[in-house]
């Protein structure tokens, strides 16, 4: 969490300071670096979210496959 934070106020500051000098200079390369910054701070967001779900996903069904071989241990005969 301090990573995606800390990466959030970089994004945040970036566009900060593009606006700021598409404001003075007037340069639309600025509006651009902007609309760049903000589409792969999105996409990495996508991904990030992407591999908490993997993660979620994938803990709860080896829990599941656990616990079915854990059942299945104790009725086997001995």
């Amino acid at each position: 969490m301090l990573v995606a934070r800390i990466l959030l106020i970089l994004v945040i500051f970036s566009v900060a300071i593009c606006l700021g000098a598409y404001l003075v200079k007037g340069d639309k390369r600025y509006l651009r670096l902007i609309g760049q910054i903000v589409k792969y701070a999105f996409l990495l967001l996508l991904a990030w979210l992407t591999s908490l779900l993997a993660k979620h996903l994938s803990t709860r069904i080896l829990t599941q496959m656990l616990a079915m071989l854990a059942f299945w241990v104790t009725l086997s005969p001995m």
